[in-house]
């Protein structure tokens, strides 16, 4: 698990601010047992899921924090659909709550320094 916990810090890290890099991001794909599926879907899936362990949480986290860095536009659209949800969704479980907390996230912005060091 250390492994997929450094990797999804230098992808963070690799994407965060490059436009072309976070473009390419949301293009590839994540092969596992579950099928393919997007990686940006893979991504928001490791951050919301309790069986995940706490530090791939959290990396996965800042990956999609990086993935939005400096992308208003995409921003913008992630804020509207989660502001849209409708109450109906409230059935869906703990998951929905999760990703209240998850838009909370991306509330707050990526610095410049090594904001990852304490995972």
């Amino acid at each position: 698990m250390r492994v997929k916990h450094e990797a999804l810090l230098v992808v963070a890290d690799l994407i965060r601010g490059v436009s072309a890099a976070q473009d390419l991001f949301a293009k590839s794909v994540s092969r596992g047992t579950g099928g393919v599926q997007d990686a940006v879907t893979h991504l928001i899936w490791l951050a919301i899921t309790s069986q995940i362990p706490f530090n791939i949480r959290t990396a996965a986290t800042y990956c999609f924090k990086c993935y939005v860095h400096k992308r208003a536009e995409l921003r913008s659209v992630l804020t509207a659909s989660l502001s849209a949800m409708p109450p109906s969704a409230a059935k869906l479980g703990t998951n929905v709550e999760i990703g209240i907390v998850f838009f909370f996230f991306l509330s707050f912005p990526v610095s410049s320094d090594d904001s990852h060091t304490f995972f």
